[in-house]
């Protein structure tokens, strides 16, 4: 299985420290596009489908997330991680700049992949339940994958991350990056001990 969660720059502002984006760079891209793998290219909600959801806790962005169904969103495990007050996150939908406001709905309950372990970030993926159905203007959902995904294969990344590596926080505007899948025995050795940063098989 591929886990593809948006802004794979930063996967997280809790553990950015752990993460070289540079060297991973150098790992999934032939030096022609290394400087290219934080910011990608902007785009819009709209071009990519309509899919991509921004989750706000106490109206901070703190991750994007995919919709699935009109009340099934799916994000990374680490972005509940102290911020357990269910009432206080926000998801809105239809949106290609995070200062606009979109389609917003409430979250009614999250559920983290028992798999999850926050000291390495393995099985970094949840699912997100809305109070009330996502649906609107330039709202979309997303299929889950049914092929076998190989290293190699390109996938299509996006998300409202980095525009640099020394980023302090998101980037407004929306982008998107292709990168490939890559062994996971290979990013493990990359990252070792810290977060991941990858698209891996699964």
């Amino acid at each position: 299985m591929a886990v593809a969660l948006s802004r794979i720059e930063v996967f997280a502002q809790d553990i950015r420290p752990t993460i070289d984006v540079e060297k991973l760079a150098k790992i999934v891209l032939p030096s022609s596009l290394q400087t290219r793998v934080v910011g990608g290219h902007v785009t819009t909600n709209a071009k990519l489908g309509g899919f991509l959801i921004a989750l706000r806790y106490q109206k901070d962005f703190i991750c994007g997330g995919t919709l699935l169904s009109e009340l099934i969103v799916l994000t990374a495990a680490h972005c509940f991680l102290g911020r357990p007050k269910i009432g206080d996150w926000l998801a809105s939908g239809g949106i290609s700049k995070l200062g606009e406001k979109g389609i917003e709905r409430q979250v009614k309950s999250f559920i983290k992949s028992a798999k999850f372990r926050e000291s390495d970030m393995n099985m970094d993926v949840a699912i997100v339940r809305l109070k009330s159905p996502m649906k609107g203007k330039n709202i979309g959902k997303l299929s889950l994958c049914t092929t076998n995904l190989k290293p190699g294969l390109e996938l299509v990344v996006s998300g409202w991350g980095m525009t640099d590596s020394r980023g302090n926080g998101p980037e407004q505007l929306l982008r998107t990056v292709t990168v490939p899948i890559i062994d996971k025995k290979k990013c493990r050795a990359a990252y070792r001990p810290g977060g991941k940063c990858c698209i891996l098989k699964e």
